[in-house]
């Protein structure tokens, strides 16, 4: 039986980069060990900059739903102005429910903090930072800082339209260096996390996944 996720040439995706950027592309090329070939598109205000070894995430519509796949960048090709990239799967196919939203580009204000010692229960501050993109499950920040891989930090988040900001602990996944900068970006994880704190974050990430949609479709019948 013929596997219906399976991506093929043609097929068009959206580029989900860790700083945020989004850029929606196609498949030009599959190759018979599983690598794809890509375009890389720019925009007017933000040229797409990408290297060997730097991730994403692919996602893409099937009539069952959307999907997505982690990737690495295999190599750049600049073929007459027209830059590509290989990618490589990193993980399996996985379909995005309902409750499982992508990360969203957002740029919001958080505070980072130490986790609360048994003698204080205000958790003490560490710095304010921005974030690049946002899950219900975990959170990009950008930062100066040299944060390890398994450390544990509570997050304040001040998501759009909340009266209070909402308190996470939280988990470094994954840090690397951003752009040509001083900066890195951190990947967190959420941990512990309350049905009232999945509930904010489940409609703050959809409200802002609606009207990404929503400007790209204008932009896209300004365009026509």
């Amino acid at each position: 039986m013929q596997d219906h996720r399976k991506i093929t040439i043609g097929d068009e995706i959206e580029l989900h980069m860790d700083d945020g950027t989004i850029r929606r592309t196609l498949i030009s090329e599959v190759s018979d060990d599983g690598l794809f070939l890509v375009a890389l598109p720019d925009s007017d205000d933000k040229p797409l900059l990408l290297n060997a070894n730097d991730e994403l995430m692919i996602t893409y519509y099937r009539v069952t739903g959307m999907y997505m796949i982690r990737m690495s960048v295999l190599s750049v090709l600049c073929n007459g102005g027209c830059k590509q990239a290989w990618l490589k799967p990193l993980a399996q196919i996985e379909k995005i429910q309902r409750r499982e939203h992508f990360r969203v580009s957002a740029k919001l204000k958080a505070s980072m903090c130490h986790l609360p010692q048994p003698e204080s229960s205000e958790p003490e501050f560490i710095e304010t930072v921005e974030t690049a993109d946002i899950s219900v499950s975990g959170v990009a920040i950008l930062s100066k800082r040299a944060y390890r891989i398994g450390e544990r930090y509570i997050i304040k988040l001040n998501l759009y339209g909340s009266v209070r900001p909402l308190i996470i602990e939280t988990e470094i996944r994954r840090t690397q260096p951003w752009r040509e900068s001083d900066y890195h970006i951190i990947g967190m994880r959420f941990l512990d996390v309350t049905d009232s704190m999945n509930d904010a974050l489940g409609r703050f990430v959809t409200t802002r996944q609606n009207s990404i949609i929503a400007n790209r479709r204008l932009v896209e019948r300004n365009g026509s």
